[in-house]
C-alpha cells in the first residue's frame, strides 16, 4: 500500500493510527487544521497544516475524523490532491482488513438457506435501553421459531439462562474500538454462524468485520443497521458504509429523515418503534396533595456528555431556590455519579435526592409508577426507551427536544418538551406541575395511552417479520 497521511489527530485519528500500526503499516505524517497542534509531533510524527498537501499526488490522504459536511475533504481537494487519493477511515480500514484477513469460508447447503440472526451487543450486555431491547427481541424471535442469537464479549451479565444459551461469547476488549484483535475475533466467529443476518446497533468492530466479509462473499452476510442516535456524526458514519448495508432501520422519524438528508434513498430506510412493557389500564397514584413532595425520577447513564447530568443539578438548584417541594430518585450508574454525591452532601440534600444505583429490569415499572415526573435533559438521544418506559407507567415526561420525543409527546398535553440545554425551562415546568397537582392524573393518563397503542411487542414482531422475509 502507498504511503498514508492521516488528516485528524483526535480520537479517531489516534485509533486509526494504532490500527495501521497493528498491521505494520506506516503513516508518513499528520495533518490537522488546528493551529495549536501544528508544528508539534504525535507518536513521533510531525503535524502539518493542510497547506502541506499542495505537493501530495501519490500518497493516500485518510480523513481520520467524522467529516459530516465534507469540509475536510473539500479542503484536501482544494490543495490539489487527486480525489482518488482521498479516502475515509472506514474505507481504508476495510481495504486493509480484506488484504490481511484469511479467506472467509462459509458453507452453503445448495438450497434456500435459513439464515441465523445475530443481534449486536459487542459493547456488553449492561442495563441500557439498547441492550434491553436486544434481549427482548431475541426472546421474542426465539418464541417465533427464528434461529436467533446475541453476540457479546465474555462477562457476568444479569440475563436469563435461555438468553445465555443463545449468546455467542467472544473475547473482546470493549474499551479498544478499531481493534485488530476485536475485528479478527469477530470475523473468525462469524465463519461458524454464516450465512447470517447481522442486526447492528452502531458502526463498530462487528460492522467492520461484516463489511470485510461482504467484500469477499457478498451472499454470506446481510447487514441491517439499526440507528439509535439522532446525530449528524452517526448519519455520516452510516452513510460512509452504505454500499454494505442492506437496510437502515431508524428508531425515530427524525433519524429516518436525517439519513435521507445524508443521501440514503428513502426506500432503504425503515422506521420502527421499540416496544416497552405497558399494561392496558393505568393503575397508580399521584402526589396530589401539595403538602407532599412531587416525585421526580431519572433512569439511565449518569454521565455529563450526552445525558448532561450537570444540567440536572442546575435544575435542582432552581427548585431549591423556588422552595419547590420535590423528591428525586436517580437509577443508574456512570462517571458523573461522584459529582452528584458531592453535590448532595455539600447542599445537605440527602432527604430530597436518593441514588439507587443500577436497578434490575424487573424493577423498572415499579420505579416509574412511584414517580410523578420523568426528567431527561440529554443533548441528544435516538428515541429514549427510558422515557417511553416512564410514560408507559404514567410518569409525565419533562424532557429536552431530542430525536423522536415529538412522536410520543404532545407538548403541554401529555408532557413538556423544552429546548436542548434549557434547564431553566425544565425547572419551570416541574414547578408548574408542583403548583398544579390536578394536572397529574390527566396528563399521566394521556402519557400511558399514547404509549400503549403503539409500543407493543406484537406490532414490533410484525415489523421484523416483514424486514427479515424481504432480506
Amino acid at each position: 500500500m502507498r504511503n498514508i497521511i492521516l488528516f485528524g489527530t483526535g480520537f479517531i485519528g489516534k485509533k486509526v493510527f494504532h490500527f495501521l500500526q497493528s498491521y505494520n503499516i506506516s503513516v508518513k505524517f499528520w495533518i490537522d487544521s488546528n493551529l495549536e497542534k501544528q508544528g508539534k509531533t504525535l507518536y513521533g510524527l510531525y503535524i502539518y497544516g493542510p497547506e502541506q498537501l499542495c505537493n501530495v499526488t501519490e500518497d493516500f490522504v485518510c480523513i481520520a475524523l467524522k467529516d459530516t459536511k465534507n469540509e475536510v475533504k473539500d479542503s484536501i481537494l482544494f490543495q490539489g490532491v487527486p480525489e482518488n487519493m482521498v479516502i475515509g477511515y472506514a474505507t481504508l480500514m476495510i481495504q486493509i482488513l480484506e488484504q490481511y484477513l484469511p479467506i472467509f469460508n462459509v458453507k452453503f447447503s445448495g438450497k434456500k438457506e435459513k439464515r441465523k440472526i445475530i443481534l449486536d451487543c459487542t459493547s456488553g450486555l449492561g442495563l441500557g435501553g439498547v441492550e434491553a431491547w436486544s434481549v427482548e427481541l431475541l426472546e421474542q424471535m426465539m418464541t417465533e421459531g427464528y434461529d436467533a442469537y446475541i453476540i457479546a464479549p465474555f462477562g457476568e451479565y444479569q440475563i436469563s439462562e435461555n438468553v445465555r444459551r443463545k449468546t455467542i461469547f467472544v473475547e473482546l476488549n470493549v474499551q479498544d474500538s478499531f481493534s485488530r484483535h476485536n475485528i479478527e475475533n469477530l470475523y473468525q466467529t462469524l465463519q461458524e454462524y454464516s450465512p447470517c443476518i447481522i442486526i447492528s446497533k452502531s458502526i463498530d468492530d462487528l460492522v467492520y468485520a461484516v463489511c470485510t466479509i461482504k467484500n469477499q462473499v457478498p451472499s454470506a452476510v446481510r447487514l441491517l443497521s439499526v440507528i439509535h442516535q439522532g446525530m449528524d456524526t452517526v448519519y455520516k458514519e452510516n452513510s460512509d458504509i452504505s454500499k454494505y448495508v442492506d437496510r437502515y432501520i431508524a428508531v425515530s422519524e427524525d433519524i429516518m429523515n436525517g439519513m435521507i438528508m445524508f443521501g440514503i434513498s428513502s426506500d432503504r430506510v425503515l422506521h420502527m418503534t421499540c416496544p416497552v412493557t405497558c399494561s392496558q389500564q393505568l393503575c397508580r397514584e399521584y402526589s396530589i396533595d401539595k403538602k407532599d413532595e412531587i416525585k421526580l425520577g431519572y433512569a439511565g447513564r449518569i454521565v455529563k456528555p450526552q445525558k448532561r447530568m450537570d444540567l440536572l443539578l442546575k435544575v435542582i438548584e432552581l427548585l431549591e431556590k423556588w422552595q419547590c417541594r420535590y423528591m428525586l430518585e436517580i437509577a443508574g450508574d456512570g462517571g458523573f455519579l461522584e459529582d452528584i454525591r458531592r453535590f448532595i452532601w455539600e447542599n445537605q440534600l440527602e432527604a430530597r435526592i436518593k441514588i439507587l444505583g443500577r436497578i434490575d429490569r424487573s424493577e423498572i415499572p415499579d420505579f416509574w409508577r412511584r414517580q410523578d415526573i420523568c426528567v431527561n435533559i440529554a443533548d441528544h438521544e435516538g428515541r429514549s426507551i427510558s422515557i417511553m418506559e416512564a410514560m408507559a407507567n404514567g410518569a409525565i415526561p419533562v424532557v429536552t427536544a431530542t430525536s423522536g420525543v415529538r412522536e410520543d409527546i404532545i407538548d403541554s398535553v401529555n408532557g413538556f418538551i423544552v429546548d436542548v440545554g434549557d434547564y431553566k425551562a425544565m425547572a419551570d415546568k416541574i414547578q408548574y406541575l408542583s403548583e398544579n397537582r390536578q394536572e397529574l392524573y390527566s396528563m399521566g393518563s394521556k402519557t400511558h395511552d399514547m404509549i400503549s397503542q403503539k409500543c407493543n411487542m406484537e406490532q414490533h414482531m410484525i415489523f421484523w417479520k416483514q424486514v427479515l422475509s424481504n432480506i
